[in-house]
């Protein structure tokens, strides 16, 4: 009883304040799952992509702050600050973290839901689990499905990479022309990005990833996609080399309530080498459904 109380001024002053808010929630499975809540205003939810972290998501908080919005950004189970895991974990019970934070925050309804890559596929099950709750949702480089023999073989690929001592850090090491372009790996700040990322993955451990990868194994939406009804941005960039474009195709033309748009000279995490396009989709689409 005390606990909720304290959780309820603490959220009561980060919203009045407009401050920065760090929590854990201990999960129904008894994991820990951190989450930052910036700002104050109508809530929009950012789920970062496989092996990533939630200040993934810098490049985007200050627009989104400053345009009103309230935005809660968790690491996934298994990433930056949250629990490691010792079992399998799906994409269904990803999605199910995050409805268990919204719990927590007291968000029954009109949250934005804003996921990349392994966070698209994580909205697409939101979307399809409970769409009550959610206002619209986003989906940015991501797929509609991960189960067919070449993800089999990545993950096994990737698998072989985790069992090594420092096999998160290799695989970003070898994958991290793939994630994003090149202007932004010669930048000064793609650099500090990839040190950053390099800092947290140097925690992190590699079986954990390992039960993450073989959960998402089991995502397919496809037959399902045309139950979406509430509104979807669907965003895919012309050098995304994880998930190509006929992903996104796929998506945007399964989703009736749905529009797509193709960032120029962006890689697969489009919100880190393309910020400024990606804000400007991203601000649209909330300022017209919400």
């Amino acid at each position: 009883m005390l606990k909720r109380y304290i959780k309820h001024v603490c959220l009561f002053l980060t919203k009045l304040s407009g401050g920065i808010f760090l929590e854990n929630l201990i999960l129904k499975n008894g994991d820990t799952l951190t989450y930052h809540i910036y700002g104050h205003g109508k809530p929009v939810l950012l789920i970062h992509g496989f092996t990533s972290f939630g200040l993934s998501w810098n490049p985007q908080l200050t627009s989104l702050i400053y345009s009103g919005y309230q935005v809660i950004i968790p690491d996934l189970r298994g990433h930056g600050l949250s629990a490691e895991v010792d079992v399998i974990v799906t994409v269904d019970d990803l999605s199910g973290d995050m409805f268990q934070l919204l719990d927590h925050l007291d968000l029954s309804e009109n949250v934005v839901v804003c996921g990349l890559s392994l966070g698209g596929m994580i909205a697409q099950k939101m979307a399809l689990t409970d769409p009550s709750r959610l206002k619209g949702i986003v989906i940015a480089n991501s797929t509609p499905n991960f189960n067919e023999v070449i993800h089999l073989k990545v993950c096994e690929a990737w698998i072989s990479l985790f069992q090594q001592s420092n096999g998160a850090q290799l695989r970003l090491e070898k994958n991290w022309d793939k994630l994003v372009n090149q202007s932004f790996r010669d930048s000064v700040y793609g650099k500090s990005v990839y040190d950053s990322w390099q800092k947290v993955l140097a925690k992190r451990s590699g079986e954990s990833f390992i039960n993450i990868a073989k959960g998402m194994l089991d995502f397919d939406v496809r037959q399902q996609l045309d139950q979406i009804k509430i509104p979807v941005q669907v965003i895919t960039s012309t050098q995304d080399e994880i998930f190509d474009q006929s992903k996104s195709q796929h998506i945007h033309k399964s989703i009736q309530e749905s529009r797509l748009s193709v960032l120029e000279d962006s890689g697969h995490i489009s919100n880190l080498d393309n910020p400024l396009e990606f804000n400007s989709v991203l601000l649209k689409f909330l300022k017209d459904i919400m």
